[in-house]
């Protein structure tokens, strides 16, 4: 998509886990750890492109 001049916008949702699972048999297998989301966007550009 990039090279054809297309913009790009990235959607990040987070939902801390699972939910339904933590209801029904809870452990710490059911967290989730989050992301570092501002390393995402230096993972995926260029050092070229404006993020």
């Amino acid at each position: 998509m990039l090279w054809c001049g297309q913009i790009n916008i990235i959607f990040l949702v987070n939902n801390g886990g699972y939910t339904i699972e933590v209801e029904i048999h809870d452990g710490p297998y059911n967290v989730i750890k989050n992301w570092n989301y501002t390393a995402l966007v230096e993972a995926i550009h260029n050092g070229e492109g404006k993020c």
